[in-house]
């Protein structure tokens, strides 16, 4: 397959979540994207012995380890630097993927090209909207989200606005 032919290069780091990331690259599986893609892991621990998972479980994932933990950001970059897709998803190794949506995201990129980035809907095991879009804090977010003053009612609505909680998303 040419490097061209490639959609989405989906990126992630791994450090200790071994587990997770087993279920996340299961889950990229069951929804069977139909999209030409490639995955790619970038291996901030390899004595965790995840390479023999992934050979055996996940021949496809292109496996890549580091000589010494680069943290998330370092990591991504290493991995990004390989990725070939058109487009790269930035995945954390706790994602479940829904059947279709790797396609709507690339269907979205696609219709949209003056659009530079653009995040999934993401949403709780539960299938609730998990808020993880947020507007620019005040100095009051903090104190508000961490103590009992964001009970109040006049606090609620400056965090509920600041999360966006009743924003279309």
């Amino acid at each position: 397959m040419l490097e061209s032919e490639l959609d989405l290069s989906i990126v992630i780091v791994h450090t200790f979540e071994s587990g997770v990331l087993r279920q996340t690259l299961r889950s990229i599986r069951r929804a069977a994207p139909k999209l030409q893609f490639e995955i790619i892991i970038v291996d901030n621990n390899p004595a965790a012995g995840l390479h023999s998972v992934l050979s055996a479980e996940f021949p496809e994932a292109r496996y890549f380890p580091m000589a010494r933990n680069l943290g998330f950001g370092g990591g991504m970059n290493q991995g990004i630097s390989r990725a070939r897709g058109r487009y790269v998803l930035i995945f954390n190794p706790d994602i479940v993927v829904l059947p279709g949506s790797l396609e709507e995201l690339t269907r979205f990129m696609d219709a949209n090209p003056s659009v530079g980035i653009a995040g999934p809907q993401l949403l709780n095991p539960d299938g609730t909207l998990q808020h993880t879009c947020y507007r620019l804090p005040t100095l009051m977010i903090p104190v508000y989200r961490r103590t009992p003053l964001g009970k109040l009612p006049h606090a609620k609505k400056i965090v509920e606005n600041y999360m966006m909680i009743h924003d279309d998303h």
